[in-house]
C-alpha cells in the first residue's frame, strides 16, 4: 500500500501572512517560456491535498520587470472541482495541465 508521505509546507501570500499545513503536492507548474509574451511575466501554480483532506491551491504570478514585484497567493478548498474553478479564473494557462495532474475532467 502506497501512503502519503505528508511534509510541513509554509506558502507566502502578498500582504497577508504566510499559510502553513501538513500536506503532499498534487502538481507543481508554470508557463514560462523563454520566447513569446510568457518570457517576462508568467503564471506558476502548486496544488496540495492537507493531512485533513482539504486542498491548497498556491499561485505565483513572477514578472522580469523592473519595477513590478511577484505576488503570491494561497487559498483553502474542500474539492477538486472547487481547485479546477479557482485555477480556471486565476490561472487559466495552466487549467489543462492541473486537471490531468488531479484526473479530473468537467462533468457534463
Amino acid at each position: 500500500m502506497n501512503e502519503k508521505q505528508f511534509a510541513e509546507i509554509t506558502l507566502k501570500r502578498t500582504d497577508k501572512r504566510p499559510i502553513a499545513f501538513k500536506g503532499v503536492q498534487l502538481f507543481k507548474g508554470d508557463n514560462h517560456t523563454h520566447q513569446g509574451p510568457t518570457q517576462n511575466r508568467w503564471t506558476k501554480a502548486s496544488i496540495y491535498q492537507t493531512d485533513s483532506g482539504k486542498f491548497v491551491v498556491g499561485i505565483g504570478y513572477i514578472t522580469c520587470w523592473q519595477g513590478e514585484s511577484d505576488r503570491f497567493t494561497a487559498a483553502v478548498f474542500d474539492s477538486k472541482e472547487q481547485v479546477m474553478a479557482h485555477i480556471e479564473e486565476h490561472a487559466a494557462p495552466l487549467a489543462q495541465d492541473v486537471a490531468e495532474a488531479l484526473n479530473i475532467a468537467e462533468r457534463v
